[in-house]
């Protein structure tokens, strides 16, 4: 459900002027240190243990490439796969 209604928002004066000139410039000043110091960081990188690699992989990946799709598993399964999978949930249940 939608925050707010269509037509509000939680801004309604909008985003001040020249915003989003400042967000730009400073995507570029933090693409400029990255660039400089490429080196460092990626042996920095390589001196990290596997959980914080794996940590700061995942926050870069967020900035570089599209959220993927949900995917429902259900979607490809037939009335008979489903009535199978009902069943066997409900004999999983009453096991417990």
């Amino acid at each position: 459900m939608a925050k707010f209604k269509k037509g509000e928002s939680g801004n309604p004066n909008g985003r001040p002027p020249g915003q989003s000139q400042r967000v730009k410039e400073l995507r570029n000043r933090i693409f400029e240190l990255v660039e400089a110091d490429f080196d460092m960081l990626q042996s920095e990188f390589q001196n990290l243990n596997g959980k914080d690699k794996f940590l700061i992989l995942d926050k870069l990946l967020r900035h570089c490439m599209p959220s993927p799709e949900p995917i429902n598993l259900l979607d490809g399964l037939t009335e008979d796969d489903l009535d199978k999978l009902i069943s066997y949930v409900k004999d999983k249940n009453n096991h417990e």
